[in-house]
């Protein structure tokens, strides 16, 4: 059996204990989504700035 085949056949046991871990503490997924949801990216600068590059 190769890795792929230990890992598709891993996945279920990983799926379910997530889900048990989720549903043990929802509270705690609470806070996560929210943090989640919170942390969106902040918006692009109105427009782009050029430094300037003295050589001498």
């Amino acid at each position: 059996m190769n890795h792929a085949e230990q890992i598709i056949e891993q996945a279920p046991a990983t799926i379910s204990a997530s889900r048990a871990a989720r549903e043990r503490n929802p509270e705690r997924w609470a806070m996560w989504q929210r943090r989640v949801e919170e942390s969106q990216p902040l918006p692009p600068l109105p427009r782009p700035v050029q430094l300037l590059l003295a050589l001498r």
